[in-house]
């Protein structure tokens, strides 16, 4: 069974901890679950960020359930369980807060999809990578090759994706794959830290900024936030200086 749990911690910040004992594979079930606790930090307005672990050490995540997926009678249940998957990670990238993933062991295939839905990802010097989705046939099934371009050019991602090979923690800090590589017993701190940091900044931007097309939107979200009262405050702070 999957099992995501979390807790809000006494700074406002939601830790999410995943756990399957299949090798921490992530099913429709996990994913409706973590769009439960995505619909609660989005309606609290004092959560300032959220942090993701795996409660397995070995194996931070290996994409979907090969032994679920094999046991499906047809087409249909499998594009429709990946779709619900999908879904929800959409729903995690454009979260009201600013998100961390600490990595720490195994991430292949869709486990690599799944923090790419996240602001800030912190990696074990130990941990791996792979985008081994065409070793079973499959391309990117949860929406995770186009957040990846976000991170890395379409030469590296489409490079790691054909020779599917094992991606060191370093070489996916130099991808921009993760941001930063620590030791174990500094993963979670380091994680933290960042998020409070940025929990403590305007939130309207960053929403508007996640859930809008910079490319196509930039100067609207520039308009939509003029004056508003995050605006507003930083400009009676400056004339009282």
């Amino acid at each position: 069974m999957n099992s995501i749990s979390y807790k809000v911690n006494k700074d406002k910040v939601c830790e999410i901890t995943f756990l399957n004992k299949n090798k921490n594979s992530f099913s429709p079930d996990a994913a409706e679950q973590l769009n439960k606790i995505i619909e609660m930090v989005n309606t609290s307005p004092d959560i300032r960020g959220i942090i993701f672990y795996s409660g397995n050490k070995n194996f931070f995540c290996v994409g979907g359930d090969l032994k679920f997926y094999s046991s499906l009678p047809d087409k249909k249940p499998g594009i429709d369980a990946n779709l619900k998957i999908s879904q929800v990670l959409n729903s995690l990238a454009g979260v009201s807060v600013p998100t961390a993933v600490c990595v720490d062991g195994l991430c292949l295939g869709g486990g690599v999809e799944l923090i790419s839905c996240f602001d800030y990802v912190v990696a074990t010097n130990s941990s791996l990578f792979s985008l081994w989705q065409r070793k079973i046939g499959l391309s990117f099934g949860w929406a995770g090759g186009k957040k990846l371009l976000g991170r890395m050019p379409i030469k590296n991602l489409l490079r790691k994706f054909i020779d599917t090979g094992s991606i060191t923690s370093y070489e996916a800090l130099s991808l921009n794959l993760v941001d930063k590589v620590v030791p174990e017993f500094k993963l979670r701190k380091t994680a933290m830290n960042w998020v409070l940091r940025a929990g403590n900044l305007p939130k309207q931007p960053l929403v508007l900024c996640k859930n809008k097309n910079l490319n196509e939107d930039e100067q609207s979200i520039f308009e939509d936030l003029w004056l508003q009262e995050d605006h507003k405050d930083a400009l009676n702070k400056f004339n009282k200086k």
